[in-house]
């Protein structure tokens, strides 16, 4: 859990007065299908000021042309972010002609405006959007072009309940992977994220072997850390990435008291998940 992330929406980070009590930590910011692309730019700006260091998401299939995506670049390096977070994206329709993620990697854009560190989507379970043949030619080309730069790069993955799915990310760990956790939520707030992003099977998982049917009620991810926790070199674990479906203040303060000792990981969460 040291030096753990957390992903934040645009809406989710208005809910918060201010993030400057998690001064230096590190933040995805979410570029969701079909929103404006000045939500994700001024949550930038709110969380770089607050002294969060932002992670911003380029979603490939959500920029019409190099020129808009290039733009985007400019303008949150200008704002002083060093690391993006590069995915497809989950739209029906590309918006122009950048279809994959690869496209952003190979523009030369990244290294032209200083970032220094990308993260690459990578799915334990595979992805709902493309085909298993599809996405393993991907995977490759990716880690290729990873192996290749000078930038620091590293996996992120999507949202898994089952640790057997990382064996599948396996044959790539020749770059660190950050895990993709659900921190502290509700079960109807898993199973709707579940459902939107193809892991049905892995909270299948989770509801079937959970060793308490109450921690359904308030999920936190206690079993699946301890679990990784041994896969640590094998799998070349190097972080936990945390998606706050419970909310952002309340999964930030859980992982915080998780990272510093202040509990174990099967205590209860302790407070109310919004």
């Amino acid at each position: 859990m040291d030096n753990f992330t957390f992903e934040v929406t645009p809406a989710s980070a208005k809910k918060v007065d201010s993030f400057k009590v998690w001064k230096g930590r590190k933040a995805n910011i979410t570029f969701l299908p079909g929103s404006d692309v000045q939500d994700t730019i001024s949550t930038v700006e709110r969380l770089q000021s607050d002294g969060i260091q932002s992670i911003p998401h380029i979603a490939t299939r959500s920029f019409k042309d190099f020129e808009m995506l290039e733009n985007y670049i400019k303008r949150i390096t200008e704002l002083g972010v060093k690391d993006v977070f590069v995915v497809g994206g989950g739209v029906d329709k590309p918006l122009g002609n950048l279809t994959e993620s690869l496209q952003v990697l190979e523009s030369g854009l990244l290294e032209k405006y200083g970032i220094e560190t990308v993260g690459i989507a990578a799915h334990p379970e595979g992805s709902p959007d493309i085909k298993p043949d599809v996405l393993k030619e991907a995977m490759e080309k990716k880690l290729n072009w990873a192996l290749k730069s000078k930038m620091k790069c590293y996996w992120c993955t999507q949202l898994s309940f089952d640790p057997k799915t990382y064996h599948n990310l396996k044959p790539y760990n020749e770059l660190p992977l950050h895990i993709g956790m659900a921190g502290p939520a509700s079960l109807p707030s898993l199973i709707k994220f579940a459902t939107y992003s193809g892991v049905g099977n892995s909270l299948n998982f989770l509801t079937k072997y959970t060793s308490n049917a109450f921690k359904l009620l308030k999920h936190t991810p206690a079993d699946l850390i301890e679990e990784l926790s041994v896969m640590k070199e094998e799998l070349n674990i190097e972080a936990v990435h945390i998606y706050c479906f419970g909310g952002v203040k309340s999964t930030v303060e859980w992982a915080e008291k998780v990272e510093k000792g202040q509990f174990k990981l099967d205590d209860p969460v302790g407070f109310t998940v919004e």
